[in-house]
Formats: structure tokens, sequence, C-alpha cells
């Protein structure tokens, strides 16, 4: 009885060796899981005369085949992330390649330069990870740069320049509130519109949100400004399709 025990013991390694190896091979898994418990279940049999070995056999045939279980499991488990992760793959694949056609709206960037501009611009985010106004604007430095034209270089002038943005910045700051329903609201105080002087020269500055609420003219061009900006966001986010609901709002208001 003992020489079996260790003859037993003996096959064991050599089949745990065995389900090593399988266990890389794939689904042969449960095929080793099925013929070892076959081998376990001859062996308790042929020992039934001896109460503590056959006990100490079922005993190690049951943790064989709780860890072969688990690591079928496990498997499964392995080959699910695997499938998922494919499809995933496919997805991000398919987005990956969805054709992209590249334009300029023309305020900036002419459109027979926009080409030039963005294999810059993806030089840089290549480079660094991503683009930001610094390295765009180093990346511009060298008059021999395909950016360089289009920034302010006369330090004088950019200052000027800078300074009316900063301007624009401090209007921005000024907000006023107001009571809706249950909650507070607050937009901005001036909003930037097209006016024309007392010499008749029309051009876009920024009005008193109140004066523009009470005046049937300037409270027309801001509610089509705003019509004109919703469909200009929604013409930026189309290809995101979660937001329909919100794109089909707006098709309705503007009509």
């Amino acid at each position: 009885m003992q020489s079996k025990a260790l003859q037993f013991s003996a096959e064991q390694r050599q089949n745990c060796k065995a389900w090593h190896w399988t266990a890389l091979n794939g689904k042969a898994v449960e095929r080793k899981y099925n013929g070892r418990r076959a081998m376990h279940s001859t062996a308790a049999e042929g020992n039934g005369t001896d109460g503590i070995a056959t006990e100490r056999q079922k005993s190690i045939a049951e943790q064989s085949r709780a860890s072969h279980c688990t690591a079928l499991e496990r498997q499964n488990s392995r080959a699910s992330q695997c499938k998922a992760g494919h499809s995933n793959g496919m997805a991000e694949t398919k987005h990956q390649n969805m054709k992209l056609n590249i334009e300029s709206d023309g305020r900036v960037i002419k459109k027979s330069e926009i080409k030039i501009v963005v294999r810059e611009l993806n030089r840089i985010e290549q480079r660094d990870g991503s683009i930001t106004p610094e390295n765009v604007v180093d990346a511009a430095r060298p008059a021999t740069s395909s950016l360089h034209k289009y920034f302010t270089w006369d330090n004088d002038e950019a200052a000027e320049l800078y300074r009316r943005q900063e301007a624009r910045k401090l209007i921005h700051c000024v907000r006023v509130s107001y009571d809706s329903k249950d909650e507070t609201k607050s937009v901005r105080a001036y909003v930037s519109m097209v006016s024309t002087n007392d010499e008749g020269d029309s051009g876009r500055g920024y009005i008193g949100l109140a004066r523009v609420l009470s005046d049937a003219e300037l409270r027309s061009q801001m509610l089509a400004e705003a019509l004109d900006e919703a469909k200009a966001w929604r013409e930026r986010y189309q290809h995101l399709n979660e937001l329909s609901e919100i794109f089909m709002a707006i098709s309705k208001v503007a009509k």
C-alpha cells in the first residue's frame, strides 16, 4: 500500500506537468481534467481495503478537481477578456479608419494651405503628445517655419493685440444673476453684438444684456446668433450619436 501511494504521487506529479503543458495549449485543459478525474476514481477503487489511504486519495482527488475547475474558470475568463478586447479593438480601429476630410473655414488659414498647417500640427502632437499654444508658438518662431506667417512678430503690435484680448476677458468676467423657478442663474452682463454708431458705421461691440433684452431689434439679433451658435455646435459634434436627441431639438427650434 505504501508503494502504491508513492506511485500514485509520482503519477500525479507527471499529470500536473502534463496539465501545465495543456493549459498553455488552450481548450485541452478540460479534456486533461476529465482524464485526471478518471485516474483518481480508478486509484480510489483499487485501494478500497485501506480506509485511510482511500480517504487521502479522495481528498487529493477533490483538491485536484477544485484546482482544475479554478484553472478552467480562469482560462475561460481570460478568453472572454481577450474576445472583448478584440471586439473593442475592432471598434476602435473602425473609428480610427473613419474618413476625415481636412478643411479650413478660410478666416485664418487659406483652404489651399490647410494641409501644410495640419502636417505641422500633427508633427507637434507626435513629438510632444498634445498641441498647446506654447509649443505651436515655439514651432512657428523660426522664419522658415510653415506656421511663421500666421503670427504677429512685431512686439509692439503683438502687445497691443494681447491687451485687446485681455480687455475681452475683463468684459466677460462681469456677470448678472436672476431667479428662474427654484434656482438662480448667472450669465454674462455684456453681449457681443453688431451695432451702428452715430456716424453710421457698423461694427461688433459689447452691449449690456438688459438693453438687448428690452430692444426688439437687438433681441431678435441675439436670438438669431444664438441659433447660429447652436447649429455650429451641432455640426462640431455631429459624429457623437449619443447627442442625437439634442441635435433633433436644435433642428426643431432652428426651423
